[in-house]
């Protein structure tokens, strides 16, 4: 489908659809948005002077403070840096963006187009000259600019980067890892000094992955995938939990023994070398969520297109989602990609492009999948920008982005985190909404030694996406959930009972928390009175903002090219799970939720909610079914489903009943826990595993910083956000 656009003279875009299915008349709205237009830049000047030299606060990395120092890096080493161009008239930008989201307004929910933007705001081809000659004659080669001057791109030794912008890069260590960082703040000399706002590349901390897959705990590797030829009858099951059995343990000779009783995560579900595993297909997640009716209404955003951001991609992802969608009776997706650079194939975000477009499609069948490859990580926040301002090349405009990536906040300079806010501010103005992971580490104590949340998400102008465990029944309706957080104890090795039993702790959880960065926007008030989260003023980001299935444990199937490598020609499916599911996962629900509205409110082709996360902190009286509240799971402490450790010594007998923490579990609070056997045969290891235990965070009534304010609720969720609005 194709749309022609008409720009007035306010700049306001009448989109008139060609195919003749809808025709969008906004000349209604042009007049009060080229008044509100015309007065801001009457009273602010439309570009600023080049200033003085000028120290550019917050661009030294937090890894510099955190890592121990281990001198000069090799001054001949070649670095990529991004100079980002500050936007013109910001003044105005902000009191648009504030209007934007203040009920009221004439401006109320009436989004800007890239026209309108670049018109206003945008740096020019000027500024962009002025900084690609300044880095020039620093010796420094230009890689490359966007197509709205917002940044420079250049490349060149670590000598030279060290001259431009007057810092020492060094070397560090921090948790095992070996990066570079600038130790000092960068100071911008002139003609340039009054034209950048930040300077990203000096550091390689850079973003990861939060794809996740099921571990071994003997090997601390992921089960081998499975051709799908070889795969048996049954291959997979959805109903992860037996009835509860018992199981005896001795230690080599009769005394002591120990008896363990409770539920049993399947035995055969957790085989590490084939056969029957636990995952669930992409129909038995659209059924556990309540999508099945949603699509039956005739709602498969086929109107709305779902932008996804990675780095490196995956050579044989177009192939592979053709035969996951043909596989499990899906509708082939349309998809464009847009590559920033040559492919270098990474097995970890291949995996993670995999998952995302696969499970974006399969919760959203008919959306446009609009794929944008990041050259490699320190590429992923311009690569975002760049998805950002070309969201309405084609028909349909993308009006979510999906972003399955990030790291500690702490690591990063307030530089390229308000590099990345400025990015979401544009996706705010533009009404895209983007969803963020918000990690797999829990509060990432165990990881880097201190509480910390996970960026980007722990931006306020974000959806942040955490993560639960969906526990369901052979009719794939839901048993149970909880809050995504899963520790181990091991109580048998080689079949044999380990005395005492051996804790293995904390392996992965949903990330949540507070920032220590971010606070509320003065225009985001629309938080709703709650006092937790979304960026009230003066009150500190608090992540996630809603949540769906993320556990490995209880997680999906994929399907791609074996090795991503199109010449070996079979296909293999893998068992993956993570924050990365959850957000993708997500986005496909918004994009349900913005052709609900679109469809169904509005009755105008392509039309946008804007950024989710405002939506998660209605007053509960006009959605009361919209959002399934996650807290202690039901199955918590349940007779003879939790387990119990009975241990039998001569003379002695001591039993630690289910909900037993520090004996079984080494957590606190209420969580479930099952039996779990690593193969399925002896001899073998066995496990207790507990879920809904997310290192120090806790799921519980309301807002929590494991699952947000809880997970969409199918149609419930599309017709919530209508009574929203119309309130």
């Amino acid at each position: 489908m194709k749309t022609q656009s008409i720009i007035t003279n306010s700049t306001f875009r009448i989109t008139t659809n060609v195919d003749g299915m809808r025709q969008v008349a906004q000349s209604n709205l042009i007049g009060a948005v080229a008044v509100v237009l015309l007065t801001l830049l009457s009273t602010v000047g439309q570009a600023f002077g080049q200033g003085n030299p000028r120290l550019l606060a917050g661009s030294t990395p937090g890894l510099a403070i955190q890592g121990q120092d281990l001198g000069p890096e090799d001054p001949q080493k070649e670095v990529e840096i991004t100079v980002v161009l500050k936007r013109h008239n910001e003044t105005m930008f902000q009191q648009v963006l504030q209007q934007l989201y203040t009920a009221g307004s004439p401006l109320f929910h009436r989004w800007l187009t890239m026209e309108q933007y670049a018109a206003n705001f945008a740096p020019t081809a000027a500024d962009v000259k002025t900084v690609s000659d300044f880095l020039a004659t620093r010796s420094l080669s230009i890689v490359r600019t966007d197509d709205f001057n917002a940044y420079v791109i250049a490349r060149g030794t670590v000598a030279n980067v060290e001259n431009a912008f007057h810092v020492e890069i060094n070397r560090f260590s921090l948790n095992g890892s070996t990066y570079h960082a600038n130790t000092n703040d960068v100071s911008l000399d002139e003609p340039i000094s009054g034209l950048v706002s930040a300077v990203t590349g000096l550091d390689n901390v850079g973003f990861e992955s939060q794809v996740r897959q099921p571990i071994n705990p003997s090997t601390g590797q992921p089960p081998a995938p499975i051709y799908l030829e070889d795969l048996p009858p049954g291959g997979f099951i959805n109903a992860c939990f037996g009835v509860p059995e018992e199981d005896t343990f001795h230690t080599g000779s009769f005394w002591p023994f120990f008896n363990y009783t409770g539920q049993k995560y399947d035995a055969n579900a957790w085989n590490l070398t084939g056969g029957t595993r636990c995952a669930y297909t992409p129909h038995q997640v659209q059924d556990g969520y309540g999508l099945t009716a949603v699509y039956g209404a005739g709602n498969d955003a086929h109107y709305q297109g779902i932008g996804i951001v990675v780095a490196y991609g995956s050579p044989t992802i177009a192939a592979d989602e053709s035969y996951f969608a043909g596989n499990y009776g899906l509708t082939v997706p349309r998809m464009d990609i847009h590559w920033s650079g040559n492919l270098t194939l990474n097995v970890d975000w291949a995996l993670e492009t995999t998952l995302d477009v696969e499970y974006a499609s399969a919760m959203a069948p008919g959306a446009l999948i609009d794929l944008w490859i990041a050259s490699d990580p320190s590429g992923l926040p311009t690569t975002l920008l760049d998805a950002v301002q070309h969201h309405c090349d084609d028909a349909p405009c993308v009006n979510q982005i999906s972003n399955s990536w990030g790291s500690p906040e702490s690591l990063h300079s307030a530089n390229e985190l308000n590099f990345i806010d400025s990015v979401a501010q544009q996706a705010s103005l533009l009404g895209i909404s983007l969803q963020f992971s918000s990690g797999d580490d829990g509060d990432f104590q165990k990881r880097i030694g201190k509480v910390d949340v996970e960026a980007p998400a722990s931006d306020p102008l974000v959806t942040a996406v955490g993560g639960t465990s969906l526990v369901m029944n052979s009719d794939d309706s839901i048993l149970f959930q909880t809050g995504w957080g899963t520790n181990l104890t091991q109580i048998a090795s080689n079949s044999f009972a380990d005395d005492p039993p051996e804790h293995l702790g904390f392996q992965a959880g949903a990330g949540g928390g507070t920032s220590s960065f971010f606070v509320g926007k003065l225009w985001q008030q629309g938080c709703f009175g709650i006092t937790v989260s979304c960026g009230r003023p003066g009150v500190h980001r608090k992540v996630p903002d809603i949540a769906l299935l993320a556990d490995p444990y209880t997680g999906v199937q994929i399907i791609h090219t074996e090795d991503f490598d199109s010449s070996k020609g079979r296909f293999v499916v893998d068992v993956t799970g993570g924050t990365s599911l959850a957000t993708p996962m997500f986005s496909g629900v918004w994009a349900l939720a913005n052709e609900y509205y679109a469809d169904q409110i509005v009755n105008t082709y392509g039309a946008s909610l804007g950024p989710a996360a405002v939506y998660g902190y209605w007053d509960q009286k006009y959605y009361p079914a919209a959002i399934k509240d996650i807290s202690e799971s039901s199955f918590s402490n349940r007779e003879g489903y939790n387990v119990t450790g009975c241990e039998h010594r001569l003379f002695k007998k001591g039993c630690h009943p289910n909900y037993s923490a520090g004996y079984l579990i080494d957590a606190t609070g209420p969580f479930v826990s099952a039996i779990m056997a690593e193969e399925p045969t002896a001899p073998r290891n066995w496990y207790v595993v507990g879920f809904g235990t997310d290192s120090s965070l806790h799921t519980g009534v309301g807002w929590d910083p494991v699952t947000g304010v809880g997970v969409p609720n199918g149609m419930e969720f599309l017709t919530g956000i209508a009574k929203y609005y119309h309130h």
